[in-house]
């Protein structure tokens, strides 16, 4: 089971500094997920379920994506967080 987290307490996870995939074609699905996930959110308010590394372990948060950027992920708040970090994306149902 991993451990669900609040958006607020990502700045103080150590997050992993390399990318969690090797393969360029995972690395061009997580992109498309990510701006899908983004989309959804700036049309029906979704929020995305995103499952990251730390250096603790898998961690996962449930939160609304604002923007993907060529490195970033910016949450609502501000939040910045790594797409290299990042291993699976998906629409949350509420």
């Amino acid at each position: 089971m991993i451990p669900v987290i609040s958006a607020d307490q990502i700045p103080q996870e150590l997050l992993c500094k390399e990318d969690v995939f090797a393969d360029q074609a995972l690395r061009r699905k997580r992109i498309q997920q990510l701006q899908q996930a983004a989309r959804r959110n700036r049309m029906f308010y979704s929020k995305a379920i995103i499952c990251f590394e730390t250096l603790s372990g898998p961690k996962q948060v449930c939160a609304h994506i604002w923007e993907v950027t060529d490195t970033y992920l910016i949450l609502k708040g501000g939040i910045n967080l790594p797409i290299a970090c990042v291993r699976e994306v998906s629409i949350s149902d509420n």
